[in-house]
């Protein structure tokens, strides 16, 4: 049986080599599908042969606890693998970041909450879509929609739909 050709896992400091190995994973998953591969053995071991040496050395460093030896653990090594990669953050810096986000001058509305939803994601809150309602009260630059949202109580998704009517108003 000859391999298919399949690049190894490079690793360099990055701030995105969790998303980097996400990506490889699934490659690497849309290979076993696209030859058929079901074997969780064979998934190992073939994980295993394409990661390249590196990752092998990490691999040899992980607590895969029991049955980490065993046949059947792609899963549980991928899964080991993909939080070792995970990029370590410090909540307060995230926090931070958020809350000190603010609309721009020339930024569309629906860009500001799409950065104001990439960031929340990174800050492990209880209640994402309340942060980030909240945010958007105090720092939205449109001062109508901000006494509206603050008198009416608006959720977050109706903000979004007031603030996209108002831009179809413009045009």
């Amino acid at each position: 049986m000859s391999l298919p050709v399949f690049n190894e896992f490079v690793i360099h400091e990055d701030d995105n080599v969790g998303p980097r190995w996400e990506r490889y994973v699934q490659k690497l998953n849309n290979m076993f599908v696209a030859m058929d591969i079901n074997n969780e053995v064979r998934k190992k071991a073939m994980l295993l042969h394409f990661v390249g040496e590196p990752v092998n050395d990490i691999v040899h460093t992980l607590q895969l606890g029991e049955g980490g030896n065993s046949e059947n653990c792609y899963e549980t090594l991928c899964s080991k693998l993909t939080a070792h990669f995970k990029p370590k953050t410090n909540r307060r810096i995230m926090i931070f970041k958020f809350r000190s986000a603010k609309q721009e001058e020339s930024e569309p509305f629906e860009d500001y909450v799409l950065r104001l939803r990439n960031l929340a994601s990174k800050c492990d809150f209880t209640d994402i879509e309340e942060e980030i309602t909240n945010q958007l009260i105090f720092t939205i630059r449109d001062k109508k929609l901000q006494r509206k949202a603050l008198e009416d109580n608006l959720p977050l998704e109706k903000i979004i739909d007031i603030a996209k009517n108002n831009a179809a108003d413009r045009r």
